[in-house]
């Protein structure tokens, strides 16, 4: 896999879309293209909120980010 500093893309995703990440990488990797991905840290806080941090620098990257919108599923 390409680090983030060697690429201009990066692949940014949240904990429950890893497996989607995960088959954009392969399939781009397929077609020869290496795009780096990061999963997002979360720190959990007692009122409900979370702190998102990104884990390396992402200046001067186009960055395509994975989120799902409804979590945890929406038919409960």
């Amino acid at each position: 896999m390409a680090t983030v500093s060697e690429s201009p893309f990066v692949l940014l995703y949240s904990p429950p879309m890893q497996a989607l990440a995960e088959t954009i990488t392969g399939k781009l990797a397929l077609w020869g293209m290496r795009m780096p991905s990061l999963e997002m840290e979360y720190t959990a806080f007692a009122n409900g909120e979370f702190l998102p941090r990104i884990p390396q620098t992402i200046r001067r990257q186009h960055v395509f980010f994975l989120h799902a919108l409804q979590y945890p599923d929406p038919n409960t």
